[in-house]
């Protein structure tokens, strides 16, 4: 296995905190809709199950839905 291939699955969700269908979720929350899109995209290709929000009133509905394993937000 090369460098470059190990450093991907390191990227892989790992085993604990994954969901029924094998992802991690993960909340994103930013009012900037471009800089979520692009980190959405990024993660899904990682195999991360992503919910986006554009708001603190969007992600706590968002809570009330859905448990998630990790949380990206802008203060």
């Amino acid at each position: 296995m090369s460098e470059k291939e190990t450093k991907q699955d390191s990227l892989l969700p790992r085993e604990q905190g994954k969901d029924t269908a094998g992802k991690i979720r993960v909340l994103l929350v930013d009012d900037e809709e471009g800089y979520v899109n692009v980190l959405s995209n990024r993660l899904r290709k990682r195999g991360f199950d992503v919910t986006k929000t554009y708001s603190g009133a969007e992600a706590l509905q968002a809570l009330r839905n859905k448990e998630f394993e990790v949380a990206v937000l802008d203060l």
